[in-house]
């Protein structure tokens, strides 16, 4: 609420971005002596549909870590909003749903070998 508070007193610009999906993914490991199962690492990843594909495509991704910001619900626009600072910019990223997955696989990382990073729109 402070930052939201302090982005409207301070001249600020924001780059708004439209994705479809926007999933918070965990990738587990499994610990061969133990068997117990635990995170590698977390990850937003910022997903586009593709019709004429027919498949979702990854748009970018970031790496997640406790304390930094997600995605809430904004039910006058009716969509996913998730406000982040990416460097010295400030992103809003909107989507039409917001998934929570845990994986033993990383899909950004699978998703590479059709859609490079280089051929990807980004953020």
């Amino acid at each position: 609420m402070l930052l939201l508070l302090w982005i409207s007193i301070t001249p600020t610009y924001i780059v708004e971005y439209d994705v479809d999906v926007i999933e918070l993914n965990k990738v587990l490991r499994r610990d061969p002596e133990t068997g117990v199962h635990e995170v590698t690492f977390t990850q937003l990843i910022f997903w586009d549909w593709k019709p004429l594909r027919g498949e979702f495509i990854v748009r970018d991704w970031r790496k997640w870590s406790a304390g930094k910001p997600l995605p809430v619900y904004d039910r006058r626009r009716r969509c996913w909003v998730l406000l982040l600072r990416d460097g010295k910019k400030w992103k809003m990223i909107r989507a039409n749903s917001f998934s929570q997955t845990l994986t033993d696989f990383d899909p950004e990382l699978l998703d590479r070998k059709t859609n490079p990073p280089p051929r990807r729109r980004g953020l």
